[in-house]
């Protein structure tokens, strides 16, 4: 009976209030807030942490990039100049010569491989061509302003070899007097006596006082 009553007594307990009213809802992102009118600024940019600076500051001055590594050693391209075997007519005939084949002379379907790789061909013999005439003419401008600078070089050397020494002013230097100037011996100062050996030889202090 006593059970009976405790549990009638359980069930009519006043229910809570409903809490869902008092929460709000709050949105959960990982990206980072952005103020109106600031800069994006992410953690791994060195502006993050704002560090006091001094006025003078060297992070500014352009610093200039060292290469790396060492270029190698240029090759003369035309060891014979003008009469080098490049330069001939021929050259070109003879390193990218023109096919000679019969399935070379029959027309191929645009855009198949045959076309492509003719074409391609084309592109070779032209840019070897290209390729050498401009070494050439890099090669002329090269060695006409190294003979500029050596000639201007040459030419700087004779003016100033050849230009008027200025004397020295006599206003700058004064004159020598003609009279000699005496000398001076201090006072404490003796005069070294030689003596003379038997045998004509000069014998100092220390000769005299050995003997």
């Amino acid at each position: 009976m006593a059970s009976r009553c405790s549990c009638t007594a359980l069930t009519k307990l006043p229910l809570g209030r409903s809490t869902s009213q008092s929460l709000t809802s709050r949105s959960f992102s990982t990206t980072t807030s952005q103020q109106r009118g600031l800069p994006r600024i992410s953690p791994e940019s060195p502006d993050w942490i704002q560090i006091p600076r001094a006025r003078q500051d060297r992070a500014s001055e352009s610093k200039p990039v060292k290469p790396k590594g060492t270029l190698p050693v240029p090759r003369a391209l035309f060891p014979d100049g003008a009469r080098d075997p490049k330069l001939q007519p021929d050259f070109l005939a003879k390193s990218a010569p023109l096919p000679t084949n019969a399935a070379s002379q029959q027309p191929a379907r645009p855009g198949s491989a045959t076309d492509v790789r003719r074409r391609m061909a084309e592109h070779r013999r032209a840019n070897l061509a290209a390729g050498v005439e401009g070494l050439w003419q890099r090669k002329q401008q090269h060695e006409a302003r190294l003979e500029r600078t050596a000639a201007a070089h040459q030419a700087l050397t004779l003016r100033r070899r050849n230009a008027p020494r200025a004397g020295p002013t006599t206003s700058s230097r004064a004159a020598p007097s003609s009279r000699p100037r005496p000398r001076t011996t201090s006072a404490t100062s003796t005069p070294r006596t030689r003596l003379r050996t038997p045998a004509g030889r000069p014998r100092g202090r220390r000769a005299s006082q050995r003997s």
